[in-house]
């Protein structure tokens, strides 16, 4: 089957007390150029999403994985805040009222919009069940992925036929 470089696929699900969006597109590459978005607090699942979908025979394209985590239920989790990267997100944010006349609004739930400035902090084991609930929502952005590869692959195989003719 002809699969084309080109595809999107995008899977979202409530997975253990999560609301996870799975999203993967790609346009032609010579090799295998993989960039993954996951929000800061779960960048430690990012280094297994590469080989993960070269095990899926994703092996070529510039191939672009965003991921949204959204923790609804987080029992025996620890949540602290970065205070470094708060204090620096404040002062950006007084920045950039100075500098364009804003009012300054910054309340409490205005930064906690952003979601950094959160550290969650789990055990070592608990990383390997949070891999397995995101493998869930991502296999099925995965096969989702595929399929619209080989249905532009098809397409493409149509059109190279009624070329030749």
């Amino acid at each position: 089957m002809l699969r084309s470089m080109t595809g999107f696929g995008r899977c979202r699900e409530t997975v253990e007390g999560w609301d996870v969006t799975a999203e993967i597109k790609s346009v032609n590459n010579r090799f295998f150029d993989c960039s993954v978005k996951l929000p800061r607090s779960f960048s430690f699942l990012e280094e297994k999403i590469k080989p993960y979908l070269q095990t899926k025979n994703i092996s070529r394209g510039k191939v672009d994985v965003f991921i949204s985590i959204d923790v609804i239920d987080t029992p025996d989790v620890k949540i602290d805040v970065d205070e470094g990267y708060a204090a620096a997100y404040i002062s950006a944010l007084r920045q950039l009222g100075d500098k364009f006349g804003l009012r300054d609004d910054i309340s409490i739930m205005s930064i906690a919009r952003n979601s950094d400035v959160f550290v969650i902090k789990k055990s070592e084991e608990d990383t390997e069940k949070d891999w397995r609930d995101l493998a869930v929502v991502l296999d099925e952005a995965i096969e989702k992925f595929i399929a619209a590869r080989e249905r532009e692959g098809q397409n493409i195989c149509t059109d190279l036929k009624a070329k030749v003719e």
